[in-house]
């Protein structure tokens, strides 16, 4: 009976063991792939600058959120809001570190998207008249002159829209489904618990970052 015990006891183990050395492996593969994401053909897609603003004619509110993250995956989030009368915005100010992890999801999302082709954003000056509502999304990759900016414009389906050719419509409309895993990644930062911070504001430029 001790034989029987002493057996099991010895499967039961060289099981655990086996466990275990899955377990490292796995984290081995791990280490492995974010070592890889921190390289600098990865890094390459970073500093990313993700900007939202709301325009609502009808309740007289406009708000504007931006996020900025640096390479080492530092957050910088700005927040404003203004509404009518008051003629000051309130502004909350955010920042954070992204782990490896969340890191390296932003990363895969940019790659997604770029490998997708979309064209960069048409910077041409757009006029709304009588729109209860519309949105500019922007999302601007790298710095200096290497930089790039992706976006569109959403706007209230009641209203026309602006008066543009119907090939920057279709631009818009094919940019904003290719950046929406992008744009709901932001609004899952904006929904995080972050702390507020007492850092001055940016506007989200990396050209501010020391």
């Amino acid at each position: 009976m001790l034989g029987h015990n002493a057996a099991a006891d010895r499967s039961a183990l060289g099981v655990a063991e086996s466990g275990i050395a899955l377990l490292l492996l796995a984290v081995s593969a791990s280490c492995a792939v974010l070592a890889q994401a921190n390289s600098p053909t990865a890094q390459k897609v970073l500093p990313v600058r993700i900007g939202e603003a709301k325009m609502d004619n009808e309740h007289t509110v406009t708000s504007s959120d931006c996020v900025l993250v640096l390479p080492d995956g530092r957050l910088h989030l700005e927040r404003r809001r203004e509404a009518k009368p008051n003629s000051t915005a309130t502004l909350k100010i955010f920042e954070s570190s992204l782990d490896s992890c969340e890191l390296e999801q932003l990363r895969g999302i940019i790659k997604d998207e770029e490998a997708s082709g979309l064209p960069e954003y048409d910077r041409q000056r757009v006029f709304f008249q009588n729109a209860p509502c519309f949105t500019p999304v922007t999302v601007d990759i790298g710095e200096g002159t290497t930089a790039r900016r992706f976006g569109y414009w959403a706007w209230d389906k009641r209203n026309a829209g602006p008066d543009v050719p119907a090939s920057v419509r279709t631009h818009w409309q094919d940019s904003a489904v290719t950046l929406r895993p992008l744009v709901e990644w932001f609004h899952r930062i904006e929904a995080s618990n972050l702390m507020p911070s007492d850092a001055e504001s940016t506007q989200c430029s990396v050209l501010a970052v020391e």
